[in-house]
C-alpha cells in the first residue's frame, strides 16, 4: 500500500533548555533564554519545536515533557514534539496521564515520539528496567510494529536510502495488517544540521560536537549522517530525505552553544526560502 503522507515539507528545531557542544560560558537554563529562544523558532517561520530524552546522559538534560509544557505557553503556533521519549524506563499508565494532559494544555500541539533507547545501558540500570527487554528500536521486527500499530515514524542516524528502505518495510506491515489512516501517516527525521561557508568548517564543528555529546568520536558518522555546509549543500540533503519520504525534518543544529541563535537565524534566512515550494508557501 501507499501510506499516505503530508502534501507538504515542515521544518522544526530541536533544542530547548539543552546546551550544545561544546560550550565556553556556564549554563543557566532560565525562564527568559527559553522564551527567547521559542519566540526566535517562531519568528523564523519553522513549524514545530522538538526535545530529546534521556533519564541518565553524558551531558545535561531535563525533562522533556516539563520543558514543553512551559514552552508551549510561549508560542500559539507552534507544534510541540518529543524526539523521542523512552517509554520502556517509565510506567505506562501515569506517562498516558501526563501525556493526555499536555495534549490538551497545548490545544492538540503535541506530538509524542516514542522509542527505546539502549545506547547508554546504564539509564537501564538505574530505572531497574531490564536492558534487553526493551524491544528493537531499528530492527526489521520494530518496523513492522510501526506499521501494524503506529500513526508516524521518526528515523535517527539513517541515510536517506535507509529511510526509504524503513518506510518500505512499514507500508508493507501495514497492508497486511489492513491498517487505515484515516488521519495520515507522519513521516520525520532528525537531521543533525550545521550551516557554514565550507563543507569543512561544519564538518570539524559537527564532529566535536557530536564527538563530546555521545562520548564516541563521531567524525565519520557527521560525513555519513548530517546535513553540513553552506545552505544550498544542507538543502540538498534535506531534498533527499523528502524524496525517500520524510516529510517533517527536525533540524538539530549543532555547535557550539553560543552559536546556537545564529544557526536558526541563518537557516531561516538563506536555506528555508529555498524550500518554500515544498512548505507550500511562496
Amino acid at each position: 500500500m501507499d501510506l499516505p503522507l503530508d502534501k507538504h515539507l515542515s521544518l522544526g528545531v530541536q533544542t530547548l533548555h539543552r546546551r550544545t557542544e561544546p560550550a565556553i560560558g556556564p549554563w543557566l537554563p532560565t525562564i527568559d533564554e527559553m522564551a527567547d529562544l521559542v519566540g526566535l523558532v517562531d519568528r523564523c517561520g519553522y513549524d514545530s519545536m522538538w526535545v530529546g530524552d534521556h533519564v541518565s546522559f553524558t551531558i545535561a538534560i531535563f525533562d522533556p515533557l516539563l520543558q514543553l509544557a512551559q514552552a508551549a505557553v510561549v508560542s500559539r503556533r507552534l507544534v510541540f514534539g518529543t524526539g523521542v521519549y523512552l517509554l520502556p524506563l517509565r510506567h505506562p499508565t501515569p506517562v498516558a496521564k501526563q501525556v493526555s494532559t499536555l495534549d490538551h494544555l497545548t490545544e492538540g500541539r503535541f506530538i509524542f515520539g516514542v522509542g527505546v533507547g539502549g545506547e547508554f545501558p546504564k539509564e537501564y540500570e538505574a530505572c531497574s528496567v531490564p536492558l534487553g527487554e526493551r524491544g528493537a528500536g531499528r530492527s526489521d521486527a520494530a518496523l513492522r510494529r510501526t506499521g501494524r500499530m503506529t500513526d508516524g515514524w521518526m528515523s535517527y542516524v539513517v541515510t536517506p536510502d535507509m529511510f526509504r528502505q524503513g518506510l518500505e518495510k512499514i507500508a508493507t506491515a501495514a497492508a497486511e495488517a489492513n491498517r487505515v489512516f484515516e488521519r495520515g501517516f507522519g513521516t520525520s527525521h532528525l537531521l543533525f544540521t550545521r550551516i557554514d561557508d565550507t563543507y569543512e568548517k561544519a564538518l570539524d564543528a559537527a564532529t566535536i560536537s557530536l564527538s563530546q555529546r555521545y562520548a564516541m568520536d563521531f567524525r565519520k558518522a557527521a560525513e555519513r549522517y548530517c546535513a553540513l555546509g553552506p545552505p544550498q549543500r544542507v538543502v540538498e540533503t534535506i531534498l533527499r530525505f523528502h524524496e525517500a519520504g520524510a516529510r517533517h525534518i527536525v533540524l538539530d543544529f549543532v555547535g557550539p552553544y553560543e552559536e546556537r541563535d545564529r544557526q536558526i537565524e541563518r537557516f531561516a534566512s538563506e536555506a528555508m526560502p529555498l524550500l518554500a515550494g515544498l512548505r507550500g508557501r511562496r
